[in-house]
């Protein structure tokens, strides 16, 4: 089994300390998008973790993005 290089390590511990706000997420993003939400998780962007929500939308499909509370990246 390959290892976890440091990045991923990173990842896989902060979404240990905020994985129970996905719930938090996906609920806002229904909300945002008046839709439902399909799919979830994490994602990196510009040395920052956020929430990527997908979210059903009609005949649309919307991507919402939310930071999560304390993932800012040190």
């Amino acid at each position: 089994m390959p290892e976890l290089d440091l990045e991923d390590r990173d990842n896989l511990a902060a979404l240990g300390a905020i994985r129970h706000r996905l719930v938090d997420a996906v609920r806002v993003a229904e909300r945002a998008a008046s839709g439902k939400a399909i799919s979830g998780g994490l994602v990196r962007e510009r040395g920052r973790l956020n929430f990527s929500i997908v979210v059903v939308s009609g005949d649309d499909l919307k991507e919402v993005t939310l930071e999560p509370p304390g993932a800012r990246a040190k």
